[in-house]
């Protein structure tokens, strides 16, 4: 039984050591292949470094003067200082101008704050009538909310759009109907005064 006792004792301390060795075998060789890596990271980072090259100028282009420019009258200048005026989004200090146009909105945004509200009824005709039964002409339609809410009816709501117009703190919800305004029929805004 010694015997045996003495061939289990050996392998076991064979075994150990055996792994012990394997061990430390295999954390060295994982230990260089980790400090490998780090050195090629850092190699890579400190050539960025060493390369880093000042941010490109662009030059600006060159400017072709023709080799007659004509003469523009005062008039000519003052018309065209009128008309630059009026597509010059930015102040006498550079500032952008807030938006003066109507435009379209979020159903969130509807109401939002101060703003009063309206609601408008768009037929299928283009006729735009508000809520006193009072119909819009051009011209109120284009100043008040714009031409463009046409092309939003179903990027919100199917039947609605909501237009916010800074100039008169409005927001104006315009409800869509399919009929054509000749087809509705009138109704007196103000009853019992016939």
């Amino acid at each position: 039984m010694n015997k045996t006792l003495s061939n289990l004792f050996i392998f076991t301390a064979g075994a150990a050591i055996g792994s012990a060795v394997t061990w430390k075998l295999v954390k060295d060789k994982y230990a260089r292949l980790a400090q490998e890596e780090i050195e090629a990271v850092r190699e890579v980072y400190m050539k960025h470094d060493d390369d880093s090259v000042e941010p490109a100028v662009e030059e600006e282009p060159a400017v072709v003067i023709p080799e007659s420019v004509p003469e523009f009258t005062e008039q000519e200048r003052v018309d065209y200082a009128n008309i630059a005026n009026t597509y010059n989004n930015n102040n006498e200090k550079g500032v952008p101008k807030p938006v003066k146009k109507p435009y379209v909105i979020s159903p969130d945004m509807f109401e939002e704050g101060e703003y009063q509200a309206v609601s408008l009824t768009y037929y299928a005709d283009g006729v735009v009538e508000d809520d006193f039964y009072d119909v819009w002409d051009d011209d109120e339609i284009e100043e008040k909310i714009g031409r463009d809410f046409m092309n939003h009816y179903g990027e919100y709501e199917e039947d609605t759009v909501f237009v916010r117009n800074d100039e008169e703190e409005t927001d104006y919800e315009i409800m869509r109907d399919t009929r054509r305004y000749s087809d509705v029929p009138k109704q007196n805004p103000y009853p019992g005064c016939d």
